[in-house]
């Protein structure tokens, strides 16, 4: 009898705080989360895992604690299932990473300016492949003048430091300031959620843009520094990519003749604050 006090004593607190996690589905247009969260906060712990929605495949897994991921976090490629990135949040490592999936060159600090350069180690967000892109394609309100079918682009640069993290953005072109308030406000959720480049041994400045063709298709091949997503009136289509997520390596040179309609200058490099 003691010993089943003891054991009923000790129990209690764990079975309290498991008591304290709720499961929890968040379904989303392209993924779904399932995860667990404090029932009084809401704040995140445990496991963590994005699916496509009506498969099994994986997106991303991991856990959390105290609403931060923590331990080794695991990302696949959302139509193979494969294993495209490995990253240690404990020792703030990167275990793995797929090269088929991630250039090999990039935009890079040089001097005054940014060029392209071969890198050692390409820049990477830690998250599945286009998380961004359908976060701003779910969450970005189509613009009025959108909805009335007029069609433009938001094109904005955002500088990454060689830590990681984003110091400064610019608007290169506009379509509605509002919806480029929302877009910055999604791309900031990112911050300290990238790895920078590693050129000559060590990580450097980088850049990056996001475009959003509001009402057009592109049928473009961005370069890998450059994250497209269209949004459209009439259709739940959106589509998104990146550069750096097509299979195979494109060779630099081959990437500097076929430069992007939004050849780099020095006037569309955001600056920092």
């Amino acid at each position: 009898m003691k010993q089943f006090l003891l054991t009923t004593i000790l129990l209690l607190p764990f079975c309290m705080g498991t008591a304290q996690v709720k499961k929890q589905k968040n379904k989303h247009p392209n993924f779904i989360e399932i995860y667990y969260a404090d029932k009084k906060t809401g704040i995140m712990e445990g496991n963590y895992r994005a699916e496509v929605p009506g498969m099994t495949t994986c997106l991303a897994e991991g856990n959390y604690t105290s609403g931060s991921r923590k331990g080794i976090w695991i990302y696949n490629n959302p139509v193979t299932g494969q294993k495209m990135l490995e990253y240690d949040y404990d020792n703030d490592s990167l275990l793995y990473y797929d090269p088929n999936y991630y250039a090999n060159f990039y935009l890079v600090n040089n001097g005054e300016k940014y060029d392209l350069f071969l890198v050692e180690r390409p820049f990477i967000f830690l998250g599945f492949q286009n998380e961004m892109l359908m976060d701003i394609a779910e969450n970005v309100k189509l613009p009025k003048k959108a909805k009335n079918g007029e069609s433009g682009i938001s094109f904005i640069g955002y500088t990454v430091d060689e830590k990681g993290d984003i110091i400064g953005s610019k608007v290169v072109e506009s379509f509605d300031p509002e919806s480029e308030q929302q877009i910055n406000a999604i791309v900031s959720k990112f911050n300290g959620r990238i790895l920078p480049p590693l050129y000559q041994g060590k990580p450097v400045k980088s850049v990056f843009y996001v475009k959003v063709n509001w009402n057009a298709f592109s049928l473009s091949d961005p370069m890998p520094y450059i994250y497209e997503v269209n949004m459209n009136t009439g259709t739940n289509i959106n589509n998104y990519f990146n550069g750096s997520s097509n299979p195979g390596i494109r060779p630099l040179q081959g990437a500097l003749e076929n430069q992007y309609q939004y050849q780099y200058n020095n006037d569309a490099v955001p600056r920092g604050f």
